[in-house]
């Protein structure tokens, strides 16, 4: 989901927790001179502009269908087609 727009209303971040590839040692409080392993989640942010977002809520399997049927917007077709055959994908596969 998406965690803030800027102010322009041009690009949105989003913010998640992710597992450490790696095991980050630090200092054990308990014994002076040991190290322990820490396993602690790590923010993560990315920020992407809005003209790039598709919005999967507001897609219906299938829809792809009338933007390639209605003459108007064939044209356009082709610079929508990558997004809305990643949508059907998405559906198709029954990802949540």
């Amino acid at each position: 989901m998406v965690a803030s727009v800027s102010r322009d209303g041009k690009k949105c971040d989003f913010r998640w927790m992710r597992e450490r590839l790696r095991t980050k040692w630090v200092r054990d409080p308990d014994r002076f001179g040991y190290m322990t392993p820490d396993h602690s989640l790590i923010g993560t942010k990315f920020r992407c502009p809005l003209k790039k977002l598709l919005n999967l809520d507001g897609y219906l399997p299938g829809d792809y269908k009338q933007f390639y049927e209605d003459p108007r917007t064939r044209a356009d077709y082709l610079k929508w087609a990558p997004l809305l055959l990643a949508a059907e994908d998405y559906y198709a596969k029954g990802r949540k």
